[in-house]
């Protein structure tokens, strides 16, 4: 296994083709290449990031599994990179604009003829889209949610669980947070458990991750020492708000924290 540089040059002819040209014409496979090489040799400063940066203009236009899942590979030290900078609403904004085709193409609810990776795609995008900011995705996550609570019945396909579970949590109010962490707490299957736990953490409320995280502290906690130790890493790994609140918290209670 080896990673093709271009000179820039080329880099540009094959932005430029990709940009201008049915992406087809290049092989899905070939094009998922293109991706996760320009963006690893410019994660290793073999590359100016400017390349994969111009490259993956071409995303909002793909609607293969291989190159979105390169992309989103890419997206994750991205978001690392940028958290807490500045620049991070620059990056929602490319995140949004990268994966509208894809999103547009497959829409939010798993249909019973998607192929499998077209339920992987779904699953990546709605992850990421939620995340930065994509109201519709938010929207209709908390729906969903909501009408769990209305009805007493999950319609949610499980596969689209932490996306959902997330997406709501990034715009809902403290009782659809309250909903969901009574849903976590009596769960018995673990892998819901976890995507509850995952979802509850994508608040942006710094008061309910506040109470989240108060229940780490709690004398007659019921969680386990996993479940405290995944609640502190998967609120400041949502995103800057989780990031900041995890941040001021272990400031406040260092001392409680340490016993």
């Amino acid at each position: 296994f080896y990673r093709i540089n271009y000179d820039e040059t080329n880099w540009k002819l094959i932005t430029e083709f990709l940009n201008t040209h049915d992406i087809n014409h290049i092989h899905v496979l070939n094009r998922a290449q293109l991706i996760d090489d320009a963006f690893t040799l410019a994660d290793t400063g073999k590359l100016n990031y400017n390349i994969p940066l111009f490259l993956s203009t071409y995303m909002e236009r793909e609607v293969e599994w291989a190159p979105i899942s390169a992309f989103s590979k890419a997206l994750l030290l991205l978001n690392k990179m940028l958290a807490a900078q500045p620049e991070y609403n620059l990056f929602e904004n490319y995140v949004n604009k990268s994966l509208s085709g894809a999103y547009g193409h497959l829409g939010f609810l798993e249909g019973p003829h998607d192929q499998h990776s077209g339920k992987l795609i779904r699953i990546s995008v709605l992850n990421w889209l939620c995340k930065v900011g994509h109201q519709e995705c938010r929207t209709k996550s908390l729906n969903q949610v909501r009408a769990w609570k209305a009805n007493n019945q999950s319609d949610i396909t499980p596969n689209l669980e932490t996306p959902v579970f997330c997406g709501a949590m990034r715009i809902g109010n403290s009782e659809d947070w309250e909903f969901l962490y009574q849903k976590f707490i009596k769960a018995v299957n673990r892998k819901q458990k976890f995507q509850l736990l995952i979802g509850l953490s994508c608040s942006e409320n710094k008061n309910i991750l506040n109470r989240f995280l108060d229940k780490v502290l709690e004398d007659n906690s019921t969680l386990t020492f996993i479940e405290r130790y995944s609640i502190f890493t998967s609120v400041s790994s949502a995103g800057n708000i989780g990031l900041n609140t995890v941040f001021d918290y272990i400031d406040e209670h260092l001392e409680s924290l340490k016993t």
